[in-house]
């Protein structure tokens, strides 16, 4: 069979990193192929992928290995290297044959503590700011198995990390049945601010306005018009809140239906701008996996 992971990049020129073991022994024979690491496009929309490529700080990768009867483990600074066109980090990591591997990737970097003492790599996050309105995305892998043959995984010497959002987004579509509004400044009140993530669920007891001032005008009697820019990220939870529209001419106060805003998932809604009023065109909104195509979350993902 032919070496199909063999990789021909400079990352093979790289130095090999040891890896931390709790005994300070490495199994041996040391690996022959590099780990390496890619965004898995299929599960999230690309311009995501491509906000992540352009953030300096990268996003962190914990892994919890097992071979030989020890336990070893290893976090790197993972960023995107535009001349290699590959993510890449510093003192490169081998797979090491009869190990069998656990992988968590977090984004953005410093967001998340991880432990990787086993292989559950627990994620914990402490009073998460929501105001920064910042991505939240969290990959794991499971038990990756290197082969004694191979010397790497049966999938690939390239890990593929399919990220999740911890996060939800609020799309909020607006059209006018009145000539010259233009939406100056949107909030959503009462939500969810310096919340702590436990691995599971979000839970806390503060609370803040989210505001954003899109400056976006409507035209008479045109189609809805997307005035969040792709979505406002809110941490899950009630969607009973209120949602405060700030025009040219006029401000709009309402309570968003009652309804609960879950991880992953985004949530539209649309609203119409009369003569003397604003109401929502539907009483629910319209509800999507929020990694569906064109789906494209807020600030860091342009």
């Amino acid at each position: 069979m032919k070496k199909i992971f063999r990789i021909t990049s400079l990352a093979l020129l790289l130095v090999v990193g040891v890896a931390c073991s709790r005994d300070d022994v490495t199994p041996e024979p040391q690996g022959e192929y590099p780990i390496l690491f890619r965004c898995a496009e299929e599960t999230r929309a690309e311009t995501t992928v491509d906000g992540m490529k352009t953030d300096a700080n990268g996003f962190d990768v914990y892994a919890y290995f097992t071979g030989n009867g020890k336990e070893f483990d290893f976090t790197k600074s993972v960023k995107w290297d535009a001349t290699q066109s590959m993510w890449l980090y510093d003192d490169i990591e081998y797979w090491i044959p009869n190990c069998t591997y656990y992988f968590k990737a977090v984004y953005p970097a410093g967001v998340a503590t991880v432990d990787n003492s086993d292989e559950n790599l627990a994620l914990t996050i402490d009073k998460f700011d929501i105001t920064t309105q910042k991505d939240v995305v969290v990959a794991e892998t499971g038990a990756l198995a290197v082969d004694s043959t191979l010397q790497a995984p049966t999938t690939g010497s390239v890990v593929s990390l399919q990220f999740k959002h911890l996060l939800a987004n609020v799309t909020i579509k607006i059209k006018a049945q009145v000539d010259n509004v233009t939406i100056n400044r949107i909030q959503i009140g009462g939500a969810e601010t310096l919340y702590s993530y436990n691995g599971s669920q979000w839970t806390g007891s503060n609370k803040t306005t989210i505001t954003i001032a899109p400056g976006v005008t409507l035209v008479k009697d045109a189609d809805y018009v997307d005035v969040t820019n792709g979505g406002i990220l809110v941490i899950p939870a009630s969607s009973n809140k209120q949602l405060t529209i700030e025009t040219n001419s006029k401000t709009y106060r309402l309570t968003i239906p009652n309804g609960t805003w879950e991880s992953g998932k985004r949530y539209t809604y649309t609203l119409v701008i009369k003569q003397d009023d604003i109401i929502f065109e539907d009483a629910a909104p319209y509800v999507e996996e929020w990694d569906s195509e064109n789906a494209t979350g807020s600030v860091i993902i342009k």
